[in-house]
């Protein structure tokens, strides 16, 4: 399983792209930097596909996302300025 998080910086809207070779659920987690969810979804993933995101609601600064499948995990710092 590979992510991919594009763009980086963004203004609230993103995509992460997801490549695995099964089908599953993405746990999907959106953290401030003090730990605190302010976000989270499931998606069902086949094969390769792209979330679209949209964090327009949230302030502006810097965010961890979290996604996790099949075992794998990726984090990455998010940074959004609108």
């Amino acid at each position: 399983v590979s992510f991919n998080v594009y763009p980086n910086p963004n203004k609230g809207f993103f995509s992460l792209d997801v490549n695995t070779t099964l089908s599953g659920t993405v746990k999907i987690t959106i953290t401030d930097l003090m730990g605190r969810t302010v976000w989270s979804q499931n998606e069902n993933v086949s094969i390769s596909d792209n979330i679209p995101m949209n964090l327009s609601f949230v302030s502006d600064g810097q965010y961890i996302l979290k996604a996790e499948m099949n075992g794998h995990l990726f984090v990455r710092r998010l940074m959004l300025a609108k």
